[in-house]
């Protein structure tokens, strides 16, 4: 798919939540037509990425949405001439986790000759009210791979079954290993859970 460079407003407000998950929060994402928006957070942080480490950043919209841009920050390119971005979303599994491929976006250029601020990629996509898990993983990284504007924290107060000694607990899945497309399905379930999920960004254009 074509990649391009977006200059836009950016919004992310509301909030996201998930049946038999163990987080929630009042509002989804306000999403508004032509504008690009990503789940709510409350601090971001950047991110020297390396190969095939992906990490799931959940989001929560409450009606049908079409989308036309998948974007990210990128704020130092890579050392590696070859080595690219890969965005992507997938479905929640029913246990709040990424499961069943939604969309593979493709790729775009992060290494040597990138350049630096936001990226996009154009889809044509359309996602009913849900859960989802959005990811950004960059491939081909030998030597040093780019850094990103990631998500430090999300404003998702926690419902465990005790008091979590990780207050971050449940909010980013990471898999790693991811070189090439995007799997059909992520089997088995992930286990890991960190910080640091690409900060993405989806733009909603009218039906």
């Amino acid at each position: 798919m074509p990649a391009t460079h977006f200059s836009g407003p950016v919004i992310a407000d509301g909030g996201f939540r998930g049946n038999n998950c163990p987080f929630w929060s009042p509002a989804p994402i306000c999403f508004k037509t032509g504008m690009y928006s990503s789940p709510p957070v409350t601090s971001v942080s950047t991110r020297a990425l390396t190969n095939g480490d992906a990490r799931f950043l959940p989001a929560y919209h409450d009606r049908d949405l079409f989308f036309d841009r998948i974007a990210y920050e990128q704020t130092v390119a890579g050392t590696d001439a070859s080595s690219v971005m890969r965005l992507g979303l997938y479905a929640d599994n029913g246990a709040c986790a990424p499961g069943s491929l939604i969309l593979d976006a493709g790729t775009v250029p992060c290494g040597t000759g990138s350049g630096t601020g936001s990226k996009e990629i154009v889809i044509n996509l359309r996602l009913p009210p849900g859960l989802y898990w959005w990811v950004g993983v960059a491939q081909a990284v030998a030597a040093t791979g780019p850094t990103i504007r990631v998500v430090s924290s999300m404003g998702a107060p926690q419902n465990p079954t005790s008091v979590p000694a990780n207050v971050l607990l449940y909010l980013n899945w990471q898999v790693t290993g991811l070189t090439g497309p995007l799997p059909a399905a992520i089997t088995p379930a992930p286990t890991a859970q960190v910080i640091g999920a690409v900060r993405l960004y989806l733009r909603p254009i009218a039906a």
